[in-house]
């Protein structure tokens, strides 16, 4: 049994060379596996890790950033390790514009296990497939309609690891599913507040146990589904007390099955699948300092949750427990970034957004490739494509 694991320290900074102990907090049983960015140990050029979870950094470091993993059964938690040899963390490597082409607003943006991009363009009520460097390869569905197979306003979409691809059909109020060729497999949801209803599907992910995980901006609430669309749980009110939603846009479930929601207003949370809090962070106001709450056995921050500042329109995740916020900071005349978020609401690092993104909107959405490539969707009076940035 594994319950309310995590690491201690949660992000450590080293210099090459350097060592830190990393140490497993919350009740846990049985073998523990060290892993250093998913290789078993580490390596010599990833920094290398023992059983008592001593992390020696590597001498000439091959990347800024590694994520220290714990694993005990099928339950895991995530550190953050920065090896100071660098100044940057990311390095933005180029962008790729199809404005008027076949895209006209890049939206929510998705990596498919082939390899390709999928895009939810809602202008043209598409859903539109491209290589990795922009070359058109065709569209799922029908196009613009209400009838099954076609879309109205869709926002988001995301894939499981068959290839299967669900759709957050915006304005037609509900979720489609198809297989990877477009072959239509199922459909659900309609116009309410009711069971299996949606006022504004705006974010969607697939866990790992297969269920499709959908947020209703206007119903401020996590909705659960089968892969065909049939229903099984929701939780989730509107509000701005930890535990409740202020226009909820983005959505992302992370290897443990555990839920994140950022709020437009300004706030990211973590819940269980059943609704229960854990976390709250992104509220980076230098006032603000975690508490920790007993009788709700989460995290937060002391004084306004919702100070305000910030802006978040959507989020992205990958593999090992991170999370992307795409964010618009009011305070620096809505400056643009994506800040990189470990599994613990501690601040990776934020990747100032390059001048084709200055338009104050920053980014729509975003996805992660499995070598770590974050792309960028990004939608403005000329330009609608991803914007690439890879780790250094």
């Amino acid at each position: 049994m594994v319950t309310g694991l995590r690491l201690s320290p949660s992000l450590t900074r080293l210099s090459p060379g350097a060592s830190r102990r990393f140490e497993i907090l919350g009740e846990s049983s049985g073998e523990v596996r060290w892993f250093v960015d998913g290789v078993p140990g580490g390596n010599p050029r990833l920094g290398t890790i023992d059983d008592a979870g001593l992390y020696v950094s590597p001498g000439r470091p091959y990347r800024t950033e590694v994520v220290i993993e714990a694993a005990i059964g099928t339950t895991r938690t995530w550190a953050t390790a920065i090896i100071e040899a660098r100044e940057e963390i990311y390095r933005y490597v180029g962008s790729w514009n199809r404005k008027g082409a076949n895209l006209i607003e890049a939206h929510g943006v998705e990596w498919e296990p082939s390899g390709n991009l999928l895009f939810a363009d809602p202008q043209q009520s598409r859903i539109l497939r491209f290589t990795p460097e922009g070359d058109y390869l065709g569209e799922i569905g029908k196009g613009r309609g209400s009838e099954p197979g076609f879309f109205d306003g869709p926002r988001d979409v995301a894939t499981d690891p068959e290839g299967n691809i669900y759709v957050a059909d915006g304005n037609n109020c509900r979720l489609q599913a198809f297989d990877t060729d477009g072959k239509l497999l199922g459909i659900a949801g309609r116009k309410g507040s009711g069971d299996c209803e949606f006022l504004r599907p705006h974010s969607l992910d697939v866990g790992p146990d297969g269920f499709i995980y959908v947020i209703d901006v206007d119903n401020n609430r996590v909705s659960i589904h089968e892969k065909d669309g049939r229903l099984i749980s929701s939780w989730g009110r509107g509000g701005k007390e930890p535990g409740e939603f202020w226009a909820p846009h983005g959505l992302a479930v992370d290897p443990n099955g555990d839920v994140f929601v950022i709020d437009f207003y300004g706030r990211c949370q973590k819940f269980t699948r059943d609704g229960e809090l854990l976390l709250v962070f992104a509220n980076p106001s230098k006032k603000d300092r975690p508490v920790i709450v007993p009788e709700l056995g989460a995290v937060y921050m002391e004084n306004n949750p919702t100070h305000g500042y910030f802006r978040y329109h959507a989020m992205a995740s990958d593999h090992r427990g991170n999370v992307y916020l795409m964010a618009r900071n009011l305070l620096q005349n809505r400056a643009c970034s994506v800040d990189k978020y470990n599994n613990s609401g501690n601040l990776v690092t934020r990747i100032t957004l390059p001048p084709e993104a200055g338009r104050k909107m920053g980014g729509q959405g975003a996805t992660v490739s499995t070598d770590g490539r974050i792309y960028v969707s990004d939608t403005g009076p000329k330009h609608a494509g991803v914007m690439i940035f890879d780790p250094v």
